[in-house]
């Protein structure tokens, strides 16, 4: 005799054969009735499904914040897809092949679950046509699920459905004009080549800048539909239900809560917080450490605070070449705020500065020294390294190489700067102190400024005490 539970069952599978929206609440209920937003995003890819079968090729982009499992539905809608149509070909293409061979597994794990397979209980996986590059279902022509990381080769397959999931990897890449014109051209190029007659296509991302390739497509007028999740969403005053949260409510919960967001927003620069968070591409401008947002301590009132640590950092960026400065800069960590009670900055010779940096460190009972040693700068590392040893102090000095682009480093860290360091109040007093101020209050948002050293070995400082003080920010 069959039981209501079966009977429910069996009305749950069908349901999810039909409606996309109730295979994810089959497939993962849990995970999908925390996360209600998903929905109206489930409509719309049952949609580009049902064109499609009416002869209309739809596209539609999804950005929404880190974490909301935006890849993890595309994988399912990948399966689902297969499910109905199963001798067609899902091309997606990712940021690297590390991450689309991750996203092709998920999909063909999806495939091979209980609960797929009580919806589509006649689609396998064909026995020789595994591999995660490139696998098959026994009913496909050619390939099921194929495609590759941006730059990589996807020659010799056509693809019914096309999807770029998160091209761009990181705001290093998003902030280089040059890295970013080579994945649009190679989406419009090797991405598109590869789409069969009416071949709807999905495009998933963080709206980084204006010409990210979300951008270029919506701008182009190749979207039908654009879905923008913001991580804070704002209410008017006058809803009393969220008076409480003045500055913006979680968008879910499950995802994330709101004093994360309200804590990322308070430390991001603003534009960088929006990109991430908001889903609102970045428009740098102005300078991106004003004066009139600088902190200030007295050294001589305050001087009982800097004797509240045994730990002091010191950092350096050598001259890299005419006109650089050689940047020193020495900081106390006392809770969240460091203290900038010394500093090094000018055109001095290689052989002045070594000695001063030496000087530097046993004047301020500095503990560890970080020495940008790129390329031949190494040497004058070394040097300092030795003398400090022969003065018998304890200032370790560790010499590394800076491989990670400097513009996208400064950002990054450019509000917990602002929000975190706190300046000496005779600044105008010390010339070489002065000139840094001038310097860092001079570099632009967008990367442009005739000098970069005050805020390159800020953001070094910044870095090295949030790696090893994580529980303070």
């Amino acid at each position: 005799m069959i039981t209501a539970q079966q009977v429910d069952e069996c009305n749950d599978i069908e349901l999810a054969y039909d409606l996309f929206w109730e295979y994810c609440l089959y497939h993962d209920y849990k995970f999908f009735s925390a996360r209600p937003f998903f929905e109206e995003i489930a409509d719309a890819l049952q949609w580009v499904y049902e064109e499609y079968l009416l002869g209309r090729s739809r596209s539609i982009t999804l950005s929404l914040p880190p974490r909301s499992g935006k890849s993890y539905i595309i994988s399912l809608f990948s399966a689902w897809w297969l499910g109905h149509i199963p001798d067609h070909a899902v091309m997606r293409n990712a940021a690297n092949s590390s991450l689309f061979r991750d996203f092709s597994g998920d999909t063909r794990k999806i495939i091979e679950s209980a609960k797929y397979k009580s919806v589509f209980p006649n689609i396998r996986l064909h026995p020789f046509k595994r591999d995660v590059r490139k696998w098959a279902l026994t009913t496909s022509k050619k390939a099921a699920y194929f495609g590759a990381g941006t730059g990589g080769s996807i020659i010799g397959s056509g693809a019914n459905l096309a999807i770029y999931d998160d091209l761009i990897p990181s705001l290093e890449v998003a902030m280089n004009d040059e890295q970013l014109e080579k994945i649009n051209n190679w989406k419009m190029v090797d991405h598109n080549s590869r789409k069969e007659k009416d071949c709807p296509e999905i495009g998933i991302g963080t709206r980084w800048r204006k010409n990210d390739v979300i951008g270029i497509e919506i701008e182009k007028g190749n979207v039908d539909k654009v879905f923008k999740v913001s991580a804070l969403v704002f209410y008017k005053p006058t809803d009393p239900e969220f008076a409480e949260f003045p500055d913006g409510r979680t968008f879910c919960e499950d995802v994330n809560r709101t004093s994360f967001y309200l804590k990322e927003k308070k430390e991001l620069e603003p534009e960088l917080f929006d990109a991430i968070y908001q889903q609102e591409p970045m428009d740098l401008k102005g300078v991106l450490f004003p004066a009139s947002e600088r902190r200030y301590y007295d050294p001589i009132k305050d001087a009982h605070i800097l004797t509240q640590t045994s730990f002091r950092l010191a950092a350096v960026d050598a001259a890299k070449g005419g006109g650089d400065f050689y940047a020193l800069i020495g900081g106390i960590c006392i809770g969240t705020d460091i203290y900038i009670h010394d500093i090094v900055f000018n055109t001095d010779s290689t052989e002045l500065n070594e000695e001063a940096t030496v000087e530097f460190c046993v004047r301020n009972g500095i503990n560890e020294l970080k020495f940008e040693g790129n390329g031949a700068w190494f040497l004058m590392g070394q040097a300092i390294r030795s003398k400090l040893n022969k003065r018998k102090g304890r200032c370790s000095v560790r010499i590394f190489n800076q491989e990670t682009n400097k513009h996208t480093r400064i950002l990054s860290k450019a509000g917990y700067i602002r929000n975190h360091f706190v300046w000496r109040s005779d600044w105008e007093q010390m010339p070489q102190y002065k000139a840094f101020l001038k310097n860092l209050s001079q570099y632009l948002k967008d990367g442009h400024a005739k000098n970069d050293d005050a805020p390159d070995v800020a953001a070094e400082l910044m870095t090295y005490y949030m790696q090893h003080f994580r529980d303070r920010w």
